[in-house]
């Protein structure tokens, strides 16, 4: 939705599926494919620009019983991240994709594309822990997510309880311990809220901590932000909960499951989540933290969906890349 209307837009290519992966300043990172991913495209849907990247080269050779054969990367964690190229001149920006493919055993090879230099570049750097990786028990959406951006490093949310981190700048990849060591069976998030890196845990109440110490220090300090907080009775509670509850004939209370997905507002201190209503659909709720309320964002509708929710910063001014 956007300022009201409906976008449909983002269907700029025919013939072509596309998949939003990932959000930076307003512009949007779109791909062919959910997995192999190969075909990327940056979008405007101010100025409804798109800009088709060079075809990313996954294919690595290998041999296997003696016999060569050609292995592509299946699954890859991918940034992206946008900024603007001359304080003065505030129309123009550049942008930068990170990505790496997983499951890594002793070494990750990072894979990046600069607008700058419109080409991709390769690095491989040793791992101090294999990069573990099962997808075969999950969807698409459930894979490893688009990670965000501060300073120049990257972050991503692992399976395993901890952030792997890739510092652009000065070219090394490391990983972070989780303040709470959940596996991921536990709903979790993390992303920037109010230009601190958060960490949320669904276990027992939504826990958030924030990140005390600098992004490119090798030992976290967390501090804990909030502790248990009741959602399920905020949502229970909320007016527009309660209309649904009345509309769909279930009673005084709602029967549901979160559906993995939550995010942090950039900039208010609110968290919004999916909610999986058996028979009735999807429902992205929001809950603010400060208030322990909540209220409801959009209704999915009863078909089957799969969500990858992400912050989007509308842009008033016509951002061009």
């Amino acid at each position: 939705m956007v300022k009201g209307n409906f976008d449909e837009c983002v269907s700029f290519l025919h013939g072509c599926r596309l998949y939003i992966i990932a959000s930076s300043m307003g512009f949007l990172l779109c791909c062919e494919q959910e997995i192999y991913q190969r075909h990327y495209y940056v979008y405007n849907p101010v100025t409804r620009q798109y800009f088709a990247l060079p075809e990313v080269k996954t294919c690595t050779n290998h041999v296997e019983v003696g016999i060569k054969v050609q292995t592509c990367a299946k699954y890859v964690a991918i940034g992206f991240n946008c900024k603007l190229d001359d304080p003065i001149n505030k129309d123009v920006i550049s942008f930068t994709i990170v990505r790496y493919k997983v499951p890594a055993e002793s070494t990750v090879t990072i894979e990046s594309f600069s607008s700058q230099t419109n080409a991709w570049t390769e690095i491989t750097l040793a791992l101090e822990n294999p990069l573990d990786f099962q997808p075969s028990f999950y969807h698409p959406s459930k894979w490893p997510k688009s990670g965000g951006a501060i300073e120049g490093v990257f972050y991503w949310l692992d399976f395993e309880p901890r952030i792997n981190l890739y510092d652009s700048v000065n070219m090394c990849f490391w990983s972070l311990d989780l303040p709470d060591r959940l596996d991921y069976l536990h709903m979790r998030s993390l992303g920037v809220s109010g230009g601190i890196l958060c960490f949320a845990s669904m276990c027992c109440g939504l826990t958030v901590w924030q990140l005390k110490s600098n992004i490119r220090d090798r030992t976290a300090l967390w501090d804990k932000k909030y502790t248990n907080l009741c959602v399920f009775e905020a949502f229970n509670t909320c007016p527009e909960t309660l209309g649904l509850l009345h509309r769909c004939g279930l009673g005084h209370r709602i029967n549901y499951n979160f559906d993995r997905d939550m995010v942090f507002h950039p900039y208010e201190p609110q968290i919004l989540i999916v909610l999986n209503i058996k028979e009735y659909g999807k429902f992205l709720m929001c809950y603010d933290m400060d208030n322990s309320s909540a209220k409801l964002v959009c209704n999915f509708g009863n078909r089957k969906t799969y969500t990858n929710i992400f912050p989007y910063e509308w842009q008033e001014w016509p951002l061009l890349l």
